[in-house]
């Protein structure tokens, strides 16, 4: 979907549950449609178990997973097994920079042939207007190496990210995961500690309820 905003589209009308909605009575409560993997309202037993496998760009640093849940009659037994996409999505660069800077990031990649399990390659290129030659200029620069082109994404705006000290887009600043940017400030200004996982829980369910009620405005 355009912007990789496929998991703000709701279907139905029952997007604003509570999770009291499982009671103790349900020994396991399995949901469906957000991709990236999480239990609600701190509960282990009522998750999303999320997609196994990276379902955009946007989503190419989750981390990959699927649940096991055993069932022994009384209770259940739930065990997150994390395992590496066989097929990895590849942002380069990570910004949109001249094509010259992305010429040169293109030469890094390792060469070889192109297989199943070769990676999808999306294309960050900062542009001053038009240019006709910029996709033959970019396949020139992948030809003999081990991936995929997948799209290239053009961006003729640009502010300084303040962090990185290279330039970020809007583009760029829309696509990054709202999670991930808390996460970057939290470790700016904590000296480079991670966000304790309840707080990042705490982030999750305001991020969520938040979306939910951007899309209830929505369809008033």
């Amino acid at each position: 979907s355009v912007g990789d905003s496929s998991e703000h589209a709701i279907i139905g009308g029952l997007e604003g549950i509570n999770a009291q909605f499982a009671n103790e009575g349900i020994v396991y409560t399995a949901l469906g449609h957000l991709h990236k993997a999480q239990r609600v309202g701190g509960r282990e037993n009522v998750r999303y178990s999320g997609a196994p496998l990276p379902m955009s760009f946007a989503e190419r640093k989750n981390t990959q997973s699927v649940t096991m849940v055993v069932l022994d009659g009384e209770g259940c037994k739930i065990e997150k097994i994390l395992f590496d996409a066989p097929v990895k999505l590849l942002s380069v660069p990570t910004t949109h920079e001249p094509i010259d800077v992305v010429v040169d990031e293109l030469a890094k990649l390792p060469d070889g042939e192109i297989d199943i399990n070769s990676p999808f390659l999306e294309v960050n290129v900062l542009v001053k207007g038009e240019d006709t030659s910029l996709r033959q200029v970019i396949e020139e620069a992948i030809e003999g190496k081990a991936v995929r082109l997948t799209r290239i994404v053009t961006s003729t705006t640009a502010v300084q990210d303040e962090q990185q000290g290279r330039s970020m887009t809007y583009d760029d600043f829309k696509r990054k995961d709202p999670v991930e940017i808390m996460q970057e400030i939290y470790r700016k200004k904590c000296n480079g500690e991670e966000m304790p996982a309840h707080l990042l829980e705490k982030l999750n369910e305001v991020i969520k309820e938040v979306r939910n009620e951007n899309i209830g405005n929505q369809g008033m």
